[in-house]
């Protein structure tokens, strides 16, 4: 009895050990999921589809559009994952449909869906959600795997959360949540395979590389820490047993999950495929379809002839190994798969993914709106550069102490970085470089002698989260003032806007469903149903639309004329426009006003014809060349007289 004393109570200390582990993992994983949550629901969740109209509608459009067979033009991002799943909700929602009410064709079924967003907003928000979710886990467990502890993954989820752009996103349904959470993971995949000198990790990297680049292009930036680390830790002699061993172990044990997928994918594949070929090419398209298919080929044979000769087989490692031509096959493979949806547009999507790359691969501003670096020099991209900072710091001591993972994560993110600099746009495009400085940076916290790292992780977590949470109402606030205004703009409409294909301009920024829509829709997606229009925004675009939809302006409601004391002339996008004040209901703080069009294009005048009078003898207007035109800029060939009667 007394013999069996010692190893009772050392398995109870192993116990106890792993009940206190088990709880600290659990209370660790509780402060990140609430801060999740906090982030999540300081958001305007229940906002109608218009109040983030960009991405939203953008991307929820161009899925239905796919779902009814049109090609899609949202590609220079691509965001073309995001596109595949609103195609695929939109199909099984029309097949539902026909289960249960009147059979309607997908045209129809997609028109509907098209005019009414709302219907929609369930799922590309909810999808929003969960990818932000996804991507928070993923922080969290890789984070913990990476440094050792619930804790650091902890801070690395709060560090995750306050990314520049991301906490306003994680309720939008676009590809920015989702390129943080994945090049976390490539990241990772990178540094584990060259720790373990893994050609199977090296792939499965490659592949999911290929793969997140079709979210968004800025994901390429990796390609530089996944390259120098098949320089400098190229798996060993033999990989190529190991790598098929690790194959059928990964296929084993995952070919539930992968045979679903492929099966369901295959069916979309063919519902969706059925009408989009053969396929027609252009030049350019078939260009970028042959450096796909034919640079692989060529690499292969490169590294074949490097390999096979003595004297050059010693520089026939790394990338210019046999590994090479596996992983371009695997990159291409993750490139190529989200595009087999909508097959004819596959190889648009590889053109403009390449003119993408061109500026950097990241969202530029806005047409009209002002940008410069004095603008960008706010706090979040301040973030992003000190953290980048830290991550170099990081990455000079891991290589004083021979470790690799700190210089491969600071080499995505200086690649990153570099990319986001190239163009002024958002600061979200800085996302990718703050989420790969993460790792680095905490485990420079890691690093520091007792009982510094708990104080420093701290210190970082600090430097972002705070100002995150002191932002985070600012969202929902924005989106009340745009509903305020928006509901103050529709009385005035409801009360001057009386009859059809009578319409009233404002701000081509206005908070109004009608303007969002014709800016993130009909702008954005090759084919849309007729749009019942009230109101129009005050562009170029939108003056075209107004002629070819036969819609006349005859107020102008916005911002605009809250300045007009008496009738003057304005030019604006539309023309030059003689406005009347009109005495309105008030709106303090909104900055809505109402002036009438005395005279313009489309009341006195054709649009885009601004010398054409009106001619009494036929009714039409008449230019300086003897042409004659209707008021929406339609040439009217040889008009007869109007009768007298």
């Amino acid at each position: 009895m007394e013999v069996r004393r010692p190893a009772q109570r050392e398995s109870r200390l192993i116990r106890s050990a792993a009940s206190l582990h088990s709880i600290h993992a659990l209370a660790a994983a509780l402060v990140a999921l609430a801060a999740v949550i906090a982030v999540v629901a300081f958001q305007p969740i229940g906002a109608p589809w218009w109040i983030n109209a960009s991405p939203d509608a953008s991307y929820t459009a161009s899925g239905i559009d796919m779902m009814a067979g049109q090609h899609t033009l949202l590609l220079d991002q691509p965001g073309m994952p995001l596109q595949d799943l609103m195609a695929m909700t939109t199909e099984t929602r029309y097949i539902a449909h026909k289960l249960t009410s009147e059979h309607e064709t997908q045209v129809t079924y997609a028109s509907q869906r098209l005019l009414h967003l709302d219907d929609s907003r369930i799922f590309f928000r909810g999808y929003a959600v969960l990818f932000f979710l996804f991507a928070t886990t993923l922080a969290f467990s890789l984070l913990w795997r990476l440094l050792g502890s619930p804790w650091w993954g902890t801070a690395g989820t709060l560090l995750f959360v306050s990314t520049p752009g991301l906490p306003a996103m994680s309720i939008q349904y676009g590809p920015d949540v989702l390129l943080a959470g994945l090049v976390l993971v490539v990241g990772y995949l990178i540094v584990r395979a060259a720790e373990r000198r893994d050609a199977w990790l090296y792939a499965l990297a490659t592949l999911l590389l290929g793969l997140t680049t079709t979210v968004k292009v800025a994901a390429a930036g990796l390609v530089l820490p996944l390259a120098l680390a098949l320089l400098t830790r190229p798996p060993g002699s033999g990989w190529g047993n190991a790598f098929i061993e690790s194959g059928r172990r990964w296929l084993r044990r995952y070919r539930v999950p992968l045979l679903a997928f492929f099966a369901v994918w295959l069916v979309f594949c063919a519902t969706f495929d059925r009408s989009r070929v053969p396929l027609d090419l252009n030049r350019s398209q078939t260009l970028a379809v042959s450096v796909v298919a034919g640079v692989p080929l060529a690499y292969a044979a490169m590294v074949a002839i490097l390999f096979r000769a003595r004297p050059l087989r010693r520089i026939a490692r790394g990338p210019l190994g046999p590994l090479g031509p596996v992983l371009a096959a695997a990159f291409a493979a993750g490139l190529l798969l989200p595009g087999t949806f909508a097959i004819n547009d596959l190889p648009e999507m590889l053109v403009r993914m390449g003119r993408s790359l061109r500026h950097g691969g990241v969202d530029r501003l806005a047409p009209g709106v002002a940008g410069s670096w004095s603008e960008l020099g706010h706090t979040p991209v301040l973030q992003a550069l000190i953290l980048l900072a830290v991550a170099g710091v990081a990455s000079g001591i891991g290589l004083v102490v021979r470790e690799a993972g700190p210089s491969l994560w600071f080499g995505g993110s200086a690649a990153t970085f570099l990319m986001a600099t190239s163009h002024v746009g958002p600061a979200s495009n800085f996302a990718p470089a703050f989420v790969l400085s993460i790792p680095p940076a905490l485990w420079l916290a890691r690093r520091m002698p007792r009982p510094a790292p708990p104080i420093a992780a701290l210190a970082l977590v600090a430097l972002a989260f705070i100002p995150a949470l002191r932002d985070l109402p600012k969202p929902r606030d924005a989106a009340r003032l745009q509903e305020r205004r928006w509901a103050a703009i529709d009385a005035i409409g409801a009360k001057v806007i009386t009859k059809p294909g009578i319409v009233a301009l404002s701000d081509d920024s206005a908070p109004i469903p009608d303007v969002r829509w014709h800016d993130y829709v009909q702008q954005v997606v090759s084919w849309t149903p007729a749009y019942p229009y009230r109101f129009l925004p005050d562009s170029q675009l939108a003056l075209d639309t107004a002629g070819r939809e036969h819609l006349l302006p005859a107020y102008y409601i916005g911002s605009l004329p809250v300045g007009l004391t008496k009738t003057e002339t304005v030019p604006l996008q539309f023309g030059s426009y003689t406005l009347q004040p009109v005495p309105s209901d008030t709106f303090p703080g909104l900055e809505v006003g109402t002036a009438r069009l005395l005279a313009g294009p489309g009341i006195d005048r054709p649009y885009n014809h601004p010398d054409a009078r009106y001619d009494s003898r036929t009714g039409y207007y008449r230019d300086s060349s003897g042409h004659y035109w209707d008021l929406y800029g339609d040439a009217i060939q040889n008009p007869p007289p109007r009768s007298n009667g």
